[in-house]
């Protein structure tokens, strides 16, 4: 057990030894370690020292700068007048006569920005001419119209009127006018009037004879038997 143990001095002493060499060895290591992971000489400038470098000049950014956020800075801030004016930096509000310290609100007194001499609150004058044919007065309600109506344009109302109540009102002139509407098929359909009548084949379910299909598909009619 002697001589495999030290003593406690002896342990101390190596403590204090490892202790003194391990904190004058700690920055070294440290400035070696931030080196090799940050870069070194790579490391960005702080905040401040890019401020007081300034924007780079436009002529001397690359393509990704110059139509990025700093070409628009450097823009705004560039000596030509023709350049400056293309960033669109808005314009003094009060050169368009409008008085910014009113309470009442300002479309009232601007008709447009477009125009110069709009400084008034009367509504522009139209520029265009109405055609005669838009000013139609006493025109009258559409139920009161289907009846006027080819079956062509019922069937074109009922069918592009889904769950309107316009969709009813033709329906209802489509059965007026012999018309019945097939559930299973969703096609309308009528007897044809230039053959004899149906035969009855069960009383009051089934028929058999010519009849006239309306074809929503190929938007035509088509006599079947």
């Amino acid at each position: 057990m002697e001589g495999t143990i030290g003593s406690g001095a002896d342990s101390s002493n190596r403590q204090g030894d490892f202790s003194s060499q391990s904190q004058q060895q700690l920055p070294h290591q440290s400035s070696q370690m931030m080196n090799s992971t940050f870069g070194g000489s790579d490391l960005v400038d702080s905040p401040s020292s890019l401020q007081q470098a300034g924007p780079q000049p436009l002529e001397q950014m690359s393509d990704a700068d110059k139509f990025g956020l700093p070409g628009l800075l450097a823009m705004m801030h560039h000596p030509s007048a023709d350049l400056r004016s293309l960033t669109a930096q808005g314009q003094d509000l009060t050169t368009l006569g409008l008085d910014l310290t009113s309470t009442e609100p300002l479309h009232t007194q601007l008709a447009s920005v477009f125009n110069p001499t709009a400084h008034t609150r009367l509504p522009l004058d139209a520029d265009y001419t109405l055609p005669a044919c838009y000013r139609v007065a006493n025109v009258q309600n559409l139920h009161e119209r289907i009846p006027s109506f080819s079956e062509e344009t019922l069937f074109y109302i009922f069918y592009s009127s889904p769950k309107d109540v316009v969709q009813e009102l033709v329906a209802d002139e489509l059965i007026g006018r012999k018309w019945r509407f097939h559930k299973g098929e969703k096609m309308w359909v009528t007897r044809d009037e230039n053959y004899p009548a149906p035969v009855e084949v069960e009383r009051e379910i089934s028929e058999q004879g010519f009849y006239i299909w309306w074809d929503w598909k190929g938007w035509k009619k088509v006599r079947v038997s």
